[in-house]
């Protein structure tokens, strides 16, 4: 009987240029011959968006093999029992947080294998989730407003203006505040206030030298870019009385989702965003609800670097001394 197992010391989530430690173990009842045991660390993008095309680019973050353990003296033997073999590996500084979407991923792993002579080697992978702490500048809430002219599907009953506050950085499984302004120059009553989060990507079928700020301005073709997204958890809705010609603020909770784990982020091949759908029905009007998509980041901010004050100078002169 033989088992190999990956052991992390930490079960959770690491940052860039963190150190990952932890033992492979092996066990095996018989001796076993081999020339080597070696640990290897891998990380790699991945995307497939030519869309003619069956081919997938992948490019490697980092790979590093590590020799865990080697025959002295010429004695290829392991010994039965357990064996312990402890093992470190400082991940590089810049590596972009793990991710499974669709047809693009990031991915990390280390994969140990028992080199044996004339025989199949024994091999055992094991992944890990790397993250990222969000730097996001400027103030703790932000404001979005829109203006929409036409508010019903077959009459247009006049302007409605909406403005969205929300926090500008948000945690996974956290109830938020949403808090809508409503500007009703209609002649129609708004009765529902509705929101929902989506996550989405978009991503290359090679490389850029920059992240795309938007899917729109990509300088690829269509066939070789991608965006895909989907809502995450549930709608959130509130019953509302704004009636024409009148103005009201309303707060609505809203929990984002725990599925959100992975935080923004974009590199040359990726962009990984969520964004939030906010928006009013009409009562009595046959269109669905009218609304605008707001980006929101998700996840864990840095630390702020807080500067100790300076103490004050008097600016009084020096003691006088003979």
């Amino acid at each position: 009987m033989k088992s190999l197992s990956i052991v992390f010391d930490n079960d959770g989530a690491y940052y860039p240029g963190d150190t990952v430690t932890g033992k492979v173990v092996f066990t095996n009842s018989k001796p076993v011959k081999a020339r080597s045991i070696t640990l290897n660390w891998e990380g790699i993008n991945e995307s497939h968006a030519e869309i003619f095309s069956f081919s997938t680019y992948k490019k490697s973050i980092f790979s590093h093999d590590s020799i865990l353990w080697a025959p002295k003296s010429g004695e290829e033997l392991i010994t039965a029992g357990t064996h312990e073999y402890p093992f470190s590996y400082k991940l590089p500084a810049d590596c972009p947080p793990s991710l499974q979407f669709y047809d693009v991923k990031n991915q990390y792993k280390a994969t140990v294998v028992v080199d044996r002579p004339w025989k199949k080697n024994l091999m055992e992978e094991a992944e890990f989730v790397v993250t990222k702490k969000l730097d996001v500048q400027g103030p703790n809430t932000k404001t979005y407003t829109q203006t929409f002219n036409k508010t019903g599907l077959f009459v247009n009953n006049g302007p409605i203006t909406l403005s969205i506050t929300l926090p500008t950085v948000v945690q996974p499984g956290q109830t938020i505040d949403l808090t809508y302004k409503i500007i009703n120059n209609s002649s129609a009553t708004v009765d529902l206030l509705k929101a929902r989060l989506t996550k989405n990507a978009h991503y290359h079928a090679r490389e850029q030298h920059t992240p795309c700020q938007t899917y729109y301005s990509c300088p690829l073709s269509k066939g070789q870019r991608v965006f895909w997204a989907t809502q995450l958890g549930k709608s959130d809705s509130a019953q509302v009385d704004i009636a024409p010609y009148t103005e009201s603020t309303y707060q609505m909770p809203f929990k984002i989702s725990e599925m959100a784990t992975t935080p923004n982020f974009a590199t040359g091949l990726m962009t990984f965003a969520y964004e939030i759908e906010v928006g009013f029905e009409v009562k009595g009007s046959a269109a669905f609800w009218t609304s605008f998509y707001v980006s929101m980041s998700i996840g864990e901010e840095k630390e702020e670097k807080k500067t100790p004050p300076k103490s004050l100078d008097s600016g009084a002169p020096p003691a006088y001394s003979a």
